[in-house]
């Protein structure tokens, strides 16, 4: 599968989870997107200058919007939407090798 296939696929369906509850699903889909979230801020990190980590801590204190965290995010990696989408893609890849082992 390409990474735009992928990207694309639905992941409840990708999973064979058709059949849970709408609550269950709306559950699943929060908790992918809090690791997809989770994992990307950690990789950016790392890739921050001290300058950098700095700005975003004093973001991350003041409990900055999402736009504004964004914002700042996409100023500092002119790429972040395709490494967003990179990490969507791993994770997605991950998940359904976990399933389609079983």
């Amino acid at each position: 599968m390409t990474k735009q296939q992928t990207l694309n696929q639905n992941i409840i369906i990708a999973l064979g989870l058709q059949a849970l509850d709408d609550s269950k699903k709306i559950e699943l889909i929060n908790k992918i997107s809090d690791l997809v979230q989770k994992r990307l801020t950690l990789k950016l990190v790392q890739q921050m200058t001290e300058a950098q980590k700095d700005e975003f801590d004093k973001l991350a204190e003041a409990e900055a919007g999402e736009e504004q965290m964004s914002a700042f995010l996409q100023q500092v990696f002119p790429n972040f939407l395709e490494l967003a989408e990179q990490e969507v893609v791993k994770i997605k890849s991950e998940l359904s090798s976990v399933v389609n082992k079983k």
